[in-house]
């Protein structure tokens, strides 16, 4: 064992897990904002790296952030929550999820109102990963400082 370790925080690296399916979202430079619950504190970040293969047990990929750390706060070991956004929320259209309807042959619908004419109707939608299903459109990863 070494007698002492030298290192330099003034910036650090986050090594975030991500999972595959939110993997073709992420670019070099993406913005993203790190969680430290020890520190009751959050940073802006940016991705750096992103694994080019995947965890065999977790199925998730290895995604570098780096961030700075003011105050030399931050300390290698620490665990951090990464938030990473996927796209730009302004652009989705979402609706409560008791609006979203299913059929018997899985096809998904809401009933959209025409004021005009004062009636209700149909309207079938796709609902992309930003919908009810998956919640939000950031992908949240366990992370830990290295």
């Amino acid at each position: 064992m070494p007698l002492f370790v030298v290192s330099e925080i003034r910036k650090v690296k986050i090594s975030a897990a991500v999972p595959e399916s939110d993997l073709h979202n992420l670019k070099p430079n993406q913005k993203t904002r790190v969680r430290i619950a020890a520190l009751d504190s959050a940073f802006p970040g940016r991705i750096v790296e992103i694994g080019s293969a995947a965890d065999p047990a977790s199925r998730t990929f290895t995604v570098k952030i780096e961030v700075d750390n003011p105050g030399l706060r931050i300390r290698p070991g620490m665990t951090a929550e990464a938030d990473i956004a996927l796209e730009d929320s302004s652009l989705i259209l979402s609706v409560p999820a008791e609006a979203v309807l299913h059929d018997l042959d899985h096809s998904t619908y809401v009933y959209v109102v025409d004021a005009a004419k004062g009636r209700a109707f149909r309207r079938d939608i796709a609902p992309g990963p930003g919908s009810a299903e998956t919640k939000s459109r950031s992908s949240r990863a366990c992370a830990r400082t290295i």
